[in-house]
Parts: C-alpha cells; structure tokens; sequence
C-alpha cells in the first residue's frame, strides 16, 4: 500500500548505455525467485518471487541488462526478459486492431510476495506484508511518439483502466458510472454536484456481521491520474516509469500495488481500503494474486496496442472510459502541483471539471477561475 498519493509522468534519470541508450539509473537488485511459472498466460515471459526490493526497480535492472547486448532489439528484450515465459502468445491477437499494426506489443511480469523497499512518484514509500498485498510490474516496449503530449498520461491511466477490468473480472465487483448517474451527463464538459451517491445497495452479511443492507454495495473507480478506489477509498495505486529507449522504442514499466488482504487495522490511513474488508469468499491469496495479474496483463496489452496503432483515437476511448469510472470529476479537490518530479507548493482548490484530451484535469477554483493540471498530488472530499 503507499502511504501518499501518486502522480502521473513518467521519469527518466540521466543515464546512458554503451551505446548512448538513456536509461533510468537504477542499483543491482535481487529478488528470492519463489517460481517463473505459466500462472499469468496473458504475458509473454513471467517471474514470480518472494520477496524484492522494488518490482519495478527490478524489472528496469533486469531491462538493462538484456539490453547491453550489442543490436537487440527492445520488443525481443520485453518478450523474453525473464525467459521462461510464452513469446508464442504474442503472435495471435484476439481483438480487432489497426490494419497497419498487426501485432500486439509484448508484455512481461513481474511478481512479488513483498516489497523491502517499495516506492511511488515522489519518492513516496510503500510497504507491505507477505501475502497482504498485489505487488507486479508489467513491462511493455511501446513507440517512442507515445512519450510525447497526452499518450504518456494516457499509458498510466490505461494501467487503472486494466487493473479495473481485472478485478471486476476476478471479484464480481463493478466499477462506478458517472454515466447514468443523475446530476452529471457523462462527458468532460459541465460536471456539477456529483454526490456520494455512486454505490447501489446489495443485501447480504457484511463482514462484521451487520447487513449488507445498511451500506453500499462496493464500486470500483479511478481518482486521477493513477489511484484505483473501491467504495471512495483508496485500494491501490499505479507508477508508471520510463526504463530505456532505444531508437524509436521506448520500454515502460507499471508498478501496481493493490491491498488485497491487509487487515484494518494495518492500513495507513481511513481513507484506505483492502479487498478483503469489501468482498466475501475470494480465493487464497497466491491464486488471486496470479488472476488479478493475468487480467491486467491481458487488458493493459490491448489497450497499449490499441494506443500504439492509432494514438488519436485510442486516447479518446480511453478518456471516455476514464470520464465513466472517474472519481475525482465533479468533487472538490486539492491539487498540490509537481514540475520535474518534485511538489513546487503550488495548491490549486476547486471542483474537477473535466479531463481533457491530453490527460491533464480541469479545476474550476472559488473564484471561478479555470486551471489545467498535468501533475501533481490531487486529493479529492
């Protein structure tokens, strides 16, 4: 779990290969290798371990390392990265896409048990406890054009898209739908007095015995740019992160966490949540864990080939989905704006009027004035 919200952006320190390749400037790390399985078949090459210091820091290390060979190509390196995977999957493509892009980009996992020393934008820390938490990093080599203007936002909120896909697809649970909710019209323009409305009611035992009656069924939802809700509280967060280009090809890696078994009195704050506190009856951890993980890779994946063939297009969609499952839009929120990574102590308050084409958040302030955010910490009342 982080303790602090994240951010969009991805970043890069200075650092260059033998032959000039920018790369994030990263220490060796090990990981306890607890499998390198076939759990999630949606990726092209999986490595499950114990215990890491970091997914992601990880991943960009073992990135690095494949790419000191002389002429290798990223879309090879992302595919057999931890070489024991399924590189045959990604020669078929289920779902229809450009003419002219006719392979999916590749995709591998990276899984862990723990994290020693987690970490989110900002140099935010994460912790968490074995068998507590969904810990992965899923690496992709994309166009380097993605880097630019509103697609890097749009990797990052692609990430929530998927993790939201995953586990409505392995929980049962649905997302919100701003869409069909009375008060606000289901576009980015106009957004007014959106309650906390957002959950139906379900019938049932809760968890501490009360009925399901007397609260909302849970709901899943984005809070921009990278934070997955569950019933307005936090459940987990993405870190999208820039680990090498070469040439035209840019490899990025998403750091995902989601609390899936912390108990309640481990959470950091009230704000936060756990899957177990929302939903009965889910399955051991190890198995949830490889299913969560699978959807996500499956989903994350075509969305990014979808972006990557027609970048324009693909935003669009994915701006409607994020319009649909937003939970920022339309509540008041405080902005704390970032430039380079860093909080600059810039605070913007107002209500979150729309997301706009390039993944940047509108907020109408007090007195009525318009300011575009790009970055920075947002949290929403």
């Amino acid at each position: 779990m982080e303790r602090s919200d994240q951010c969009t952006g991805m970043g890069a320190k200075d650092d260059r290969a033998s032959d000039g390749t920018p790369l994030i400037a990263v220490p060796n790390c090990a990981g306890d290798v607890a499998d390198s399985n076939d759990s999630v078949q949606s990726a092209d090459s999986v490595r499950v371990l114990t215990s890491v210091d970091s997914t992601n820091t990880y991943a960009t290390s073992s990135v690095r390392r494949a790419l000191a060979e002389d002429d290798i190509d990223c879309v090879d390196v992302v595919r057999g990265l931890f070489d024991d995977g399924h590189a045959e999957s990604s020669a078929t493509e289920s779902s229809a896409v450009a003419s002219d892009f006719e392979q999916r980009v590749p995709m591998s996992v990276v899984l862990s048990d723990t994290q020693t020393a987690g970490r989110g934008r900002l140099d935010r820390t994460w912790y968490n406890e074995p068998g507590e938490s969904f810990v992965g990093t899923f690496v992709t080599a994309v166009p380097k054009a993605l880097l630019d203007g509103g697609s890097s936002g749009w990797m990052t909120m692609a990430a929530g898209l998927a993790a939201i896909d995953a586990l409505e697809k392995t929980t049962g649970l649905v997302a919100v739908d701003r869409q069909n909710e009375a008060g606000y019209g289901g576009c980015s323009e106009g957004v007014k007095n959106v309650h906390d409305n957002d959950n139906q009611v379900t019938q049932g035992d809760d968890h501490d015995g009360r009925a399901q009656h007397d609260r909302p069924e849970p709901r899943l939802a984005l809070k921009w740019p990278n934070d997955v809700y569950l019933t307005g509280r936090k459940l987990g967060g993405i870190l999208a992160e820039l680990a090498a280009v070469r040439g035209d090809t840019a490899i990025v890696v998403f750091g995902i966490g989601l609390n899936l078994f912390v108990p309640a009195d481990r959470l950091p704050t009230d704000q936060s949540t756990s899957l177990q506190l929302q939903v009965n009856d889910l399955p051991e951890y190890a198995e949830l864990r490889n299913r969560i993980a699978n959807g996500i890779a499956s989903s994350l994946r075509h969305r990014l080939t979808l972006l990557a063939a027609d970048p324009v297009a693909a935003a669009e969609t994915l701006r409607k989905e994020t319009v649909a499952v937003s939970w920022t839009l339309g509540r008041h929120v405080t902005a704390r704006l970032a430039q380079n990574g860093v909080t600059s102590g810039q605070v913007v308050e107002g209500v979150a009027e729309s997301i706009n084409a390039d993944a940047s958040l509108t907020i109408r302030t007090a007195d009525d004035e318009i300011v575009t955010v790009t970055t920075g910490d947002v949290g929403v009342e």
